[in-house]
C-alpha cells in the first residue's frame, strides 16, 4: 500500500488542507482514480472544474497511471487517516435537536 500512501499524500497536496479534509482516496482501478467525497457540491466541483489538473498534477507527483476521476458521495469519512474525527457534509442543514419521550 505504499503507493496509496504516496497518491494519498500527493492528493493531499494537490487540492490543499480544506478539501483534504472532505475527501479520502479510495484507490486506483483501471486508471481511475476514485476519492471519496462529503458532498455532491464539492463532487462537482472537483469533477467539472479541478478534473483535468488533478489527474495531471497527481500523475507527476504520485507517479501512477492515472486516466480520469471519480468521485463518490459519502457524507461522512470515518477513520479517516490521521484523524479521528469524522468530516460532516458542508451542505448539510443545521437540524434542531428532539427531546425524547
Amino acid at each position: 500500500n505504499n503507493k496509496l500512501e504516496e497518491l494519498e499524500r500527493a492528493w493531499r497536496e494537490a487540492v490543499g488542507r480544506e478539501t483534504a479534509s472532505r475527501t479520502r482516496v479510495q484507490g486506483v482501478k483501471n486508471g481511475q482514480l476514485v476519492v471519496l467525497v462529503t458532498s455532491s457540491a464539492l463532487a462537482q466541483e472537483l469533477t467539472v472544474y479541478y478534473k483535468r489538473d488533478l489527474i495531471g498534477r497527481l500523475r507527476e507527483q504520485a507517479k501512477v497511471t492515472i486516466t480520469d476521476l471519480r468521485c463518490k458521495v459519502v457524507g461522512t469519512l470515518d477513520g479517516t487517516p490521521g484523524e479521528s474525527a469524522t468530516a460532516a457534509p458542508e451542505t448539510a442543514p443545521d437540524r434542531p435537536r428532539t427531546r425524547s419521550r
